[in-house]
């Protein structure tokens, strides 16, 4: 692939996520070789302090950026529509994988500078997925992600 083809792919695949999610293109401006490594979906996201649920959400790993994607519901209950809610730095955020609970289900914290953010995922394939997404998104970012995993922890 020439890298005229790699960087119309990127083109498309940005302008396909700006015109999908709402507000992404405020969250995530054009840069040249900003592109999607992977999309997770049906996420849970809980509250860290009392294990509340806050809201459903997707999770748009690109190669140097985490986009956090809130499900609204709008109208009737049918419609649901994807607003970009936050948007991380690869190399800011730490992943640490919380010890299974069942009560609780597959849970991840990220955490990125003073805030965390606490996921849930219905199984275990679904987390593996993401963790590994993430993973591919720190190795095309040439490893710039210095504290990106630690271990289980709850």
């Amino acid at each position: 692939m020439t890298v005229q083809n790699q960087q119309n792919m990127y083109t498309s695949q940005m302008n396909r996520l700006w015109s999908t999610i709402e507000g992404s293109q405020r969250l995530l401006p054009f840069s040249p070789n900003r592109h999607i490594i992977g999309t997770a979906k049906k996420i849970e996201e809980l509250s860290p302090l009392n294990f509340q649920f806050r809201q459903f959400i997707q999770a748009v790993i690109l190669n140097d950026s985490l986009l956090i994607v809130a499900i609204r519901k709008r109208g009737n209950y049918s419609n649901s529509v994807l607003v970009a809610d936050r948007c991380m730095r690869i190399n800011e955020i730490t992943i640490v994988q919380l010890e299974e609970a069942p009560q609780l289900g597959e849970l991840i914290k990220i955490i990125n500078k003073a805030e965390s953010y606490l996921l849930r995922f219905s199984n275990k394939s679904s987390k593996a997925e993401f963790l590994s997404l993430f993973e591919k998104a720190i190795s095309s970012s040439g490893g710039l992600s210095s504290p990106a995993f630690q271990g289980s922890c709850l």
